[in-house]
């Protein structure tokens, strides 16, 4: 086993290996040693207004039925002014979208002031 170690006590830093005998061979440096398996990159996690569901913590979901079950159906936001028509949160289409799209699993926040929002607790698992 080598050890790399940086030598920045002159002007001029410079990489130094050892072995474990204690000599030094400057110049020499090893690349990093790489794990076996690299970290998992295919994690999609939604942040968004629900209608219901816990605030502020990530809940796994496996599906549109499950995500519908925790956090129900679209939250309105608002009124359109102009049309009278109501606007929605875009978080469970989002999600839907991402499950009908091949999506297997995500993680899901909800997030509201939590003041006014109406808290629930996680339905109870199968």
């Amino acid at each position: 086993m080598l050890v790399l170690a940086l030598d920045v006590g002159t002007s001029s830093a410079r990489a130094r290996v050892f072995d474990p005998g204690g000599r030094a061979q400057p110049g020499e440096a090893l690349p990093p040693e790489l794990p076996d398996t690299l970290p998992r990159m295919d994690v999609a996690s939604f942040v968004g207004f629900a209608s219901a569901g816990p605030l502020h913590v990530p809940v796994v979901v496996e599906d549109g039925e499950r995500f519908r079950e925790i956090f129900g159906p679209a939250a309105p936001l608002a009124r359109d002014a102009g049309t009278g028509r109501t606007q929605y949160a875009h978080l469970g289409p989002a999600v839907e979208d991402f499950f009908g799209n091949g999506g297997r699993r995500c993680w899901v926040v909800r997030v509201a002031d939590g003041g006014r929002a109406v808290r629930s607790r996680l339905p109870s698992m199968p």
